[in-house]
């Protein structure tokens, strides 16, 4: 009786077909992590990537695109649709969702993502079912019971809301399975390729541990810690064992792999977990790595012994040059002298250092525009800048002022006024003083253009008025700059000459418009 039993339980799972939808995102950690546990649990699993991310833009999917997912749908046939979103694919995302219910309707359809886990109340509108959180076990609970009280869940029936409450955070993030490279595609350009769209890349993204103990305003980390208080730890990290065999698993795959990326807030924190990933990495993995960091979290015994055992690229965010604007707006309590150190520490080994800023705030000031050249001056070179339009996310600490200051008001599912939607705004209109300041703020990153005439700039006011000129050295300087650079990492083997081209294609010079 009981083998009997066992066979219709393995009968039911082989019948049970799981279907995942990432948008604008090959990478997509959360997505790979639910369908290989799935997998794992004995069903038949199947991931489309619908076009990737490309900065400042959201392309909608063309017709020819839409088709080519409408037909993987028919082709694997699932029982069950899940769709991860982020807010800034909201209406994009609502779109697609009406078109496969209208043409499938006996297909069951989730959302889940972080969009989905802020705003399971605007999500529940689209589908009939909605997760919150983590969604593995809650998914598979779903999967072989179809019940109406599973924790994590949403749930739409006869007219009426089930709101189901978050149950606990996975505590051993060991018990999970590595991501899977097979049953995947990818749609793009028209056309749809029946592989994982990360398999043949140089590089791997990771992530060692879940969850980020910072605060920040305009992170929605902040509101997701809040939304998990008393649901277990929101920081746990993974073993090093388990860490270094997914790189040797990864590394069998990847025949082209030349860097790795740990996607962790907290990796450099622990110097326990780094001198025991350090013993294990140099020996068994040995390929050169990139880490995040926070300014507070940056020990010079900490990166030195990471050097040593192959870190070679570092991010770090300042977010901003100006005190106050980190401490009373973003509320990162990180002193300019702290930055500094850390800036002088990569220097010291030789990493190649990105540091992160945004721009298009409203509270920022001219004389914070200033501090923040002034602080970028003092910071060692070389290095690299990723600048960010402000983008907001829904309930964040940040949007909530915005909104009550009159920044922004919330339409329907987005917000308009100061940002658009919740999408970035990177090319949008702008003062001539902040795009003056955003141009020798760019141009700080450019280690031939001397910090001399950046001074110069900044404390004369001819080119404050008459600033097409230095708007004009700058796209030639960023031009100039990504060329070199991109030369110098295709001779290394660091990235593909066809992956620099794509990104060429993407990059957008500052745009003259202003407000």
């Amino acid at each position: 009786m009981h083998q009997k039993m066992l066979q219709n339980q393995e009968l039911t799972k082989n019948k049970q077909k799981i279907l995942f939808v990432a948008f604008y995102d090959y990478g997509s950690a959360g997505i790979r992590a639910i369908e290989s546990f799935i997998h794992s649990n004995g069903y038949k699993t199947y991931t489309v990537f619908l076009k990737e991310n490309k900065p400042n833009q959201l392309i909608e999917p063309t017709d020819k695109e839409k088709k080519l997912l409408f037909d993987k749908i028919s082709e694997f046939n699932p029982d069950i649709i899940g769709m991860s979103l982020r807010s800034p694919y909201f209406e994009t995302v609502s779109k697609i969702t009406k078109w496969i219910r209208d043409k499938f309707p006996e297909k069951i359809v989730i959302w889940g993502g972080s969009h989905a886990t802020m705003c399971p109340e605007e999500c529940i509108k689209h589908v009939d079912y909605v997760v919150i959180g983590e969604g593995e076990y809650p998914l598979l609970k779903f999967i072989e019971k179809r019940t109406t009280d599973i924790k994590n869940f949403w749930i739409k029936k006869n007219n009426e809301i089930i709101k189901n409450a978050l149950g606990p955070s996975i505590s051993d993030l060991d018990t999970l399975p590595f991501p899977e490279f097979t049953n995947k595609c990818y749609i793009e350009n028209d056309r749809l390729i029946d592989e994982d769209p990360i398999i043949k890349l140089n590089k791997y993204q990771i992530m060692a541990s879940r969850g980020c103990p910072y605060q920040c305003t305009f992170c929605s980390n902040a509101y997701l810690r809040d939304i998990f208080k008393g649901k277990g730890s929101f920081v746990r990290r993974r073993s090093v064992d388990h860490v270094i065999k997914e790189l040797i698993y990864v590394k069998k795959l990847f025949k082209n792999l030349s860097i790795i990326s740990f996607l962790d807030e907290v990796f450099t924190s622990n110097k326990k977990w780094i001198e025991d990933f350090s013993k294990q990495y140099k020996e068994k993995i040995n390929i050169p790595f990139r880490v995040l960091c926070y300014p507070t979290q940056v020990k010079e015994e900490n990166i030195r012994i990471l050097r040593g055992v192959g870190l070679r690229l570092v991010n770090m965010g300042l977010q901003c040059g100006s005190h106050r604007v980190r401490t009373e707006v973003y509320k990162r309590y990180t002193p300019d002298e702290v930055i500094l150190k850390a800036a002088k520490i990569f220097k010291k080994y030789k990493l190649i250092t990105t540091y992160d800023i945004i721009v298009d705030n409203p509270y920022e000031t001219p004389e914070d525009m200033r501090e923040s050249v002034n602080l970028l001056i003092k910071i060692p070179r070389p290095y690299n800048l990723r600048i960010y339009s402000l983008q907001n996310f829904p309930k964040t600490v940040l949007t909530k002022k915005m909104i009550d200051d009159g920044w922004i008001k919330e339409i329907g599912t987005g917000i308009q006024g100061f940002a658009n939607g919740w999408q970035g705004r990177l090319n949008s209109e702008r003062s001539k003083e902040s795009l003056y300041y955003i141009c020798l703020v760019s141009l700080l990153s450019k280690s031939f253009i001397p910090k001399a005439l950046v001074k110069y700039f900044l404390n004369v006011n001819f080119f404050r008025n008459h600033i097409i000129a230095v708007i004009i050295l700058t796209n030639l300087s960023s031009k100039l700059k990504m060329v070199t650079y991109g030369g110098s990492m295709i001779l290394k083997g660091e990235v593909s000459f066809a992956a620099f081209i794509n990104h060429l294609k993407n990059i957008k010079t500052i745009m003259l418009e202003q407000r």
